[in-house]
């Protein structure tokens, strides 16, 4: 068999002892999947809500003043949407976390 297409030559020739530099802390890996997943939930959001709700379509006269364009709308209710997501990813990622009280110490 060809050394290239078998699976496990690169498993032989690089052990999983073996650092490559880019190993990240458990901190900094939840971070990052905080941020990913919830960037990916945000951006899947903001299409559901802005395809059926148009910006301009809302304006009554009573509108705040960053509500100059359409761009701008978007960009805000994305970024609201961004940190909704962030929020239910941490409060997710901390009770997936997080050790359940001894029954013993409540007696």
């Amino acid at each position: 068999m060809n050394a290239s297409l078998d699976p496990s030559h690169d498993r032989d020739a690089r052990p999983e002892a073996q650092s490559t530099g880019t190993d990240l802390p458990r901190r900094a890996r939840t971070v990052g999947v905080v941020a990913w997943c919830s960037f990916l939930a945000a951006a899947a959001a903001t299409m559901v809500v802005f395809a059926f709700l148009d910006p301009a379509g809302l304006s009554n006269g009573d509108l705040p003043s960053w509500w100059t364009s359409r761009r701008t709308v978007y960009a805000v209710g994305f970024f609201f949407l961004w940190a909704v997501a962030a929020g239910a990813a941490s409060l997710t990622i901390y009770m997936a976390h997080t050790e359940p009280p001894d029954a013993d110490a409540k007696s």
